[in-house]
């Protein structure tokens, strides 16, 4: 597998790296380039390592089972995820804005395929076109909510989304079209499966008020003075 990296300062310069071979037989993670530690086996790995980068700094790692999308390697700084990780909660949405968008442009284009291959081509007043138009140009913008990850507006999508689906099972029944039901089964599936944005959520909001970078001691506490008695030989307290 290849390497990756990334970065976990502000200023980008500090570079944690995981290089992982097939089936995790050997874990190596690099700081900056220098070899940092390696992790022997899936079941070292599993268990979970915690490193001391510093006195400030611990970086977590472990082998996790992440529903939908399987196992992946948890990287932990100071109780957050790694920025860009495989379990960074801003990682993971990715998945959830392509499949909402794929879903819009499907409803747009079943406004085309009702158009010309259905029943409704023909009518006067093309009711069923322009509700797959205003609710494919919902949902793709419903898209954008969801990468936000903000947790009502996770909610209204959500809401959104499953009268979509709805809508795309009311056209289906109606013109009894294979073509509509398969579409409206899609629908349905993306729809179940965005369900998971609310956790992902959750976890963003646990995380808000933490750190997601390296801790620097220099910029943390200031410099100590020496203390000298004798400016303070007429304090009372």
């Amino acid at each position: 597998m290849p390497t990756k990296s990334y970065y976990i300062d502000h200023e980008q310069k500090r570079v944690l790296s995981i290089h992982t071979t097939p089936k995790y037989r050997r874990s190596t993670l690099f700081l900056d380039g220098n070899e940092l530690q390696a992790i022997e086996g899936k079941k070292s790995l599993k268990q979970g390592i915690e490193i001391n980068l510093d006195r400030s700094n611990k970086l977590f790692v472990q082998l996790k089972n992440f529903f939908p999308e399987g196992r992946l390697v948890q990287l932990l700084l100071n109780g957050v995820p790694v920025k860009g990780s495989a379990t960074d909660p801003d990682k993971r949405i990715i998945g959830h804005f392509i499949l909402l968008l794929i879903s819009g442009l499907l409803t747009l284009l079943s406004s085309i395929y009702i158009e010309f291959f259905t029943m409704w081509g023909s009518a006067a007043i093309p009711a069923m076109q322009i509700t797959a138009l205003v609710t494919g140009t919902i949902v793709i913008g419903v898209a954008f909510a969801f990468r936000s990850l903000h947790f009502y507006a996770i909610l209204v999508g959500l809401f959104l989304v499953f009268a979509n689906s709805l809508h795309a099972f009311i056209l289906a029944f109606s013109s009894n079209d294979l073509a509509l039901t398969i579409l409206a089964i899609v629908k349905a599936l993306i729809a179940v499966y965005v369900l998971t944005a609310i956790p992902l959520s959750r976890q963003k909001a646990a995380y808000r008020l933490k750190s997601p970078w390296l801790i620097e001691q220099g910029k943390k506490v200031g410099q100590l003075k020496d203390f000298k008695q004798g400016d303070h030989t007429n304090y009372i307290p």
